[in-house]
């Protein structure tokens, strides 16, 4: 088991086979949660968990990015503040497993948690969509999603903005593919979550342009994806939230599947 219980953290592969599970939230009382800083390592050839380096701010919901150097990119996330809410942030950060520290880099142009941070094949990482509603609580400091994209560069540790999304989302997912593409899919906006988005779109990095694809069959959010041969599998995900309140008890959860092919 790891050393502190969490959930809404990220899991990055070293280059050293070893694993990085940082941040995530965790409970501060029978009533309300808190974001963390902590950070283990796992080593699967003794099944040990160890304690590393803790993340110079703590945060819930961001993405990972395993870099070509070996480092980890931290992005965005959020933060609970008080005892129940919390904001989205933008600022961002570097694991170095060779020195076993964490720097903090650039910060983006916004606050994004529920986005997506995808690496291409370049070396630099996309930001994508997201937003920033407070964690945990009915009001918001901006109730709809991001179309924002941003590109960071690891050499310079700058973040540049590129083309916007035609739509705006959160809670989507993303994959590159075989040729440098990037597929986005599903998701849905920030704060109400009623239903799932059924179109797909692609970027191309070189050309700086977004393209609609083939829509799925099934509307969809917190969905999953993978690469595999051929293509990307989608799998399962929320159609359609809860009246008044996202409730997953009963929300219309479905077990689809879809095959995008390209």
């Amino acid at each position: 088991m790891l050393r502190l219980a969490r959930f809404d953290h990220s899991a990055s592969l070293l280059p050293d086979g070893t694993v990085l599970v940082a941040g995530g939230t965790v409970v501060r009382s029978p009533s309300s949660n808190s974001s963390t800083t902590t950070a283990e390592l796992y080593n699967p050839a003794t099944g040990a968990w160890t304690p590393a380096a803790p993340m110079t701010d703590p945060r819930s919901g961001h993405c990972a990015v395993s870099l070509p150097d070996g480092r980890v990119l931290a992005v965005g996330g959020g933060r609970y503040v008080t005892l129940d809410n919390g904001v989205g942030q933008a600022y961002c950060e570097l694991y170095d497993p060779v020195a076993g520290t964490w720097t903090p880099t650039a910060t983006m142009a916004s606050p994004r948690w529920l986005h997506q941070a995808v690496l291409l094949t370049d070396g630099d990482v996309l930001a994508i969509g997201g937003g920033d509603p407070q964690l945990g609580g009915e009001s918001t400091v901006d109730p709809y999603a991001l179309s924002t994209v941003e590109r960071f560069s690891p050499s310079t540790q700058r973040w540049t903005p590129v083309a916007s999304m035609p739509w705006a989302r959160s809670r989507h997912q993303a994959a590159l593919l075989r040729d440098g593409r990037v597929l986005i899919v599903g998701g849905t906006n920030q704060a109400l979550a009623e239903s799932g988005y059924q179109n797909a779109v692609v970027y191309d990095p070189l050309l700086d342009t977004w393209t609609p694809t083939g829509p799925m069959a099934t509307p969809r959010y917190d969905l999953s994806l993978a690469s595999v041969a051929g293509g990307v599998l989608v799998t399962c995900g929320v159609t359609t939230a809860a009246p008044a309140i996202p409730d997953y008890a009963t929300n219309g959860i479905t077990a689809a599947t879809e095959f995008f092919l390209y």
